[in-house]
């Protein structure tokens, strides 16, 4: 796998190439970052967001600037919108760096635990600097990023501390932002990192959790993706992001066998 070829899995049109701007379209882009999440989303009006950043325990490679950065100029764009950096697991948020600082944005997003962010270094100059609007999304959150795109938060640090305790069982996994993208009848959960103990929750506690796509969490370890979590999703199409080659055996074959009982068709960064 070569990091700099930039690679995505589209799901929107299963191709290699989208055009920019105002075409009436949904599109959501799972880009190859290795082991790590990094999706770029377009508006059918053109309003643009990334939800994670993808990242490397390595300074050889900005993946913001090398990788994502290239792939958004390529689609025409000047700015991103949004960003929402779901939990500050560097394989989630190292690039952001790179793309505040060669992009416009307007909302910089995270958990609410900011002090557990630790950014790479001059991230909260630049984001000072360029008067970003840097806040948390809070649980039940909903809004809409265009018309008729629907953003629901599930933000789930709190209410797991309260009924847990701030034990090691809360990690910072089961602390990520879960964000569902609803437009129309097409739905995608984008699950993050999160582990059986924050998916039970979600079963148990939260409704409307059914979409079409999920964006099967924590790169299809076998401490996520529970039979009755995705009993509950029912997703048609799941998205596995992650590395090839990968010292933790993801995805596990438990979650892949998994799916497969379950009719999902399953796409992988490493692989499509």
């Amino acid at each position: 796998m070569s990091l700099l070829a930039g690679s995505a899995l589209i799901i929107a049109l299963l191709a290699q190439h989208l055009p920019a701007g105002r075409d009436g379209l949904l599109k959501v882009v799972f880009l190859d970052v290795g082991e790590g999440d990094a999706i770029f989303i377009k508006t059918p009006s053109g309003k643009t967001m990334m939800i994670d950043s993808g990242g490397i325990y390595s300074d050889a490679l900005d993946i913001g600037e090398d990788v994502i950065a290239p792939f958004i100029w390529n689609q025409a764009f000047t700015s991103v919108d949004h960003m929402v950096a779901t939990h500050p697991d560097r394989d989630h948020i190292q690039g952001f760096n790179g793309l505040v600082k060669n992009f416009r944005v307007n909302s910089f997003w995270h958990n609410g635990d900011s002090e557990s962010y630790h950014f790479s270094e001059g991230l909260d100059r630049l984001i000072n600097r360029k008067e970003v609007n840097f806040s948390d999304l809070k649980d039940g959150d909903r809004f809409f990023v265009d018309h008729g795109v629907l953003i629901r938060v599930f933000n789930l640090r709190e209410a797991l501390a309260k009924e847990y305790g701030p034990g090691n069982q809360l990690n910072d996994n089961n602390k990520s932002l879960v964000i569902k993208l609803q437009y129309g009848r097409i739905s995608f959960l984008l699950a993050a990192d999160i582990e059986n103990l924050a998916e039970g929750y979600l079963v148990d506690k939260a409704r409307g959790l059914r979409s079409t796509f999920l964006k099967v969490a924590h790169h299809g370890s076998r401490s996520s993706s529970t039979k009755k979590f995705l009993e509950e999703v029912k997703p048609e199409i799941a998205v596995i992001s992650v590395g090839n080659p990968n010292p933790f055996g993801h995805p596990s074959p438990v979650v892949l066998e998994r799916l497969k009982s379950l009719r999902v068709r399953v796409y992988r960064t490493d692989q499509h």
